[in-house]
């Protein structure tokens, strides 16, 4: 893991953490980032350094795996950005090898939808979603999948120059 990576340009952001997909380059908080019942956003800048594999930018534990995961999956017809809450998913958006981007996942309380944007524009279809509760530790370069935690790739240069988690009271 590197600290003080450049940032993209554009943005306010001053410097980036670069994690290389090895064993030790995550990030941690010992406690939840939002309370994923209610409506909540997570967003980061990523420069993925490859895009043949899966890579988680950030996720949020839950019993026995993450109550949500945003980052970068591989499907059939290539590499596709992803936000997944409990058992839903939203895909899109074409991630290019050292090409910056803006992810946005985002989980609507009074509709039950999950949507993502790239970039500011939405790809993918919105979806339902039924949320797990997660009281776990928010993470940035790994997920929790059943009962191992796993770096799930390499996003060098950024996988967050800048990561931010909000959300809504629950109603």
């Amino acid at each position: 893991m590197t600290f003080g990576g450049a940032a993209p340009a554009g943005t306010s952001l001053a410097s980036t953490a670069a994690l290389d997909g090895s064993r030790q380059a995550f990030l941690t908080a010992p406690a939840p980032a939002v309370d994923t019942r209610g409506t909540f956003a997570v967003s980061a800048w990523v420069r993925p350094a490859r895009t043949d594999r899966a890579m988680t930018v950030a996720s949020q534990d839950a019993a026995g795996g993450s109550a949500y995961v945003l980052g970068l999956r591989t499907e059939a017809s290539g590499p596709v950005w992803s936000f997944a809450l409990g058992d839903a998913r939203v895909s899109g958006g074409a991630p290019e090898t050292g090409e910056w981007a803006h992810l946005l996942g985002l989980r609507d309380a009074e509709t039950g939808d999950v949507r993502l944007y790239v970039n500011g524009r939405p790809v993918g279809t919105a979806v339902r979603a039924v949320p797990a509760a997660a009281s776990g530790a928010f993470q940035l370069g790994r997920a929790r999948q059943e009962r191992a935690t796993t770096g799930t790739g390499r996003a060098t240069s950024g996988t967050s120059g800048s990561t931010t988690a909000s959300s809504s009271p629950t109603r």
